[in-house]
């Protein structure tokens, strides 16, 4: 009989868990096809900006999300952690500016020189073009709720941010979504959430 799950922590270790088990294969079949719903959604062809986060260990792949972006010619940013509270995006060019760094996720590595005019948030302003944020995490619902993997910093920079035209979508396995997982008032969801089967999200 297994557990029943009641607090983040529960599913947290469960969606981690069922990622875990799917085989290097599946998830690369699956990694295609999240590729390819994504390309297919209107925000993603209107989006000019995109914030997301370098895949590690087995969360949903985003190289070729990545990659695909700076080759359509959108801006591209990537979170850095700054220090135990603190997440802030910076822009890339290419793939090789990426070093690991907290945890030994990759991050953005370059010139110190040359972190304010990389910095998302310095180059904020009324003219933008629409933002796409991608978000990890270890469990969603069908809500856009999100379990990430307790840090926090997600959720800090999102509340954060003044109001943009900012779209959030979380990436996962369709193993990872549950009809509802826990949340608190600090907690913001995600607008939607893709997986290998398209958009899961409710309204």
């Amino acid at each position: 009989m297994e557990k029943k799950l009641e607090t983040k922590t529960d599913f947290r270790r469960a969606g981690i868990a069922k990622r875990d088990e799917l085989s290097y294969s599946e998830r690369g079949i699956s990694d295609r096809m999240i590729l390819q719903h994504l390309m297919d959604t209107e925000i993603w062809n209107n989006a000019g900006i995109l914030l997301c986060y370098v895949d590690f260990k087995t969360e949903a792949d985003t190289r070729e999300i990545l990659m695909t972006a700076l080759a359509e010619g959108k801006e591209v940013y990537c979170p850095k952690v700054l220090d135990k509270e603190k997440m802030e995006f910076y822009r890339i060019h290419n793939l090789h500016e990426l070093a690991p760094g907290c945890m030994s996720i990759q991050e953005p590595f370059f010139p110190e020189t040359e972190t304010k005019e990389r910095s998302f948030k310095e180059q904020i302003n009324d003219r933008m073009p629409d933002i796409l944020m991608l978000l990890p995490g270890a469990a969603f619902d069908k809500k856009g709720r999100r379990i990430g993997y307790g840090g926090g910093y997600y959720d800090r920079y999102l509340g954060s941010l003044p109001q943009i035209p900012l779209y959030t979508m979380g990436l996962a396995y369709s193993v990872q979504i549950f009809d509802m997982v826990p949340h608190d008032s600090l907690d913001i969801p995600a607008q939607s959430v893709m997986t290998e089967l398209g958009i899961v999200t409710e309204e």
